[in-house]
């Protein structure tokens, strides 16, 4: 398995939020980009 590091972006965010676990690893869910921003 290859590894990169890179910086993490605004877009990079953006695309984590959209990820969604089910069952117990639903704690994991992030809210949508944009409530967090107005959460800020």
């Amino acid at each position: 398995m290859n590894l990169k590091l890179e910086i993490l972006t605004e877009n990079h965010v953006k695309q984590i939020c959209c990820w969604k676990y089910e069952g117990v690893y639903s704690v994991y869910n992030f809210l949508d980009w944009d409530t967090l921003v107005k959460l800020r």
